[in-house]
């Protein structure tokens, strides 16, 4: 599981909410895409029903393409999926803080990862690193990405960091699935 936390779902939710209210004319594609985003996060996180949460999130983007948190998601659903390019793609969407984060950082070194852009791989790892030098999930999608690229012995260095550090509440099994996959 691919942690995430939305950092501003609820916020596009409510503003876009606030929208159909005043002005009529944008009630139907207003409430829609903030239905949608809210049903898309939970489908992805409840259900895991990545092709679902997809479609729903494209909703989201049509109505508002740069949404932070959207992309953020859209970038995670299409890693789960395995369109590592696609998530790639998405995710350098991203702009001003978020796309400074060590979270996005690290999602970006794994698409790249699993897309065949290893240069771009590293140099986003390193990033990563220093933007959230002490964030488990950070440390193990990183473990992720170098397991990808053959890394092994810095993969299980990272794995281990992050594990040393416990269970993320963010990260839910993914931790767990870290120590299956790379501890092994």
């Amino acid at each position: 599981v691919i942690p995430y936390a939305p950092p501003s779902g609820k916020d596009l939710a409510r503003g876009l909410f606030e929208a159909a209210q005043t002005d009529p004319s944008l009630a139907d594609v207003s409430l829609q895409a903030a239905l949608a985003l809210l049903e898309s996060q939970a489908c992805l996180v409840g259900a895991g029903d990545c092709i679902r949460a997809e479609q729903l999130l494209n909703v989201v983007l049509t109505q508002s393409p740069s949404e932070p948190s959207s992309l953020l998601l859209m970038g995670q659903v299409l890693l789960r999926r395995g369109d590592a390019a696609g998530a790639f793609e998405r995710l350098g969407q991203l702009s001003g803080d978020i796309a400074e984060s060590g979270l996005t950082f690290a999602l970006r070194a794994l698409a790249g990862a699993q897309a065949d852009k290893a240069s771009e791989a590293v140099k986003l790892a390193q990033r990563a690193e220093s933007a959230a030098p002490n964030d488990p999930n950070v440390k193990a999608l990183l473990a992720r990405a170098l397991w990808t690229m053959g890394e092994r012995d810095q993969a299980r260095t990272l794995a281990r960091a992050a594990l040393a550090r416990g269970e993320a509440p963010a990260a839910g099994d993914g931790l767990a699935g870290l120590r299956a996959r790379v501890l092994a």
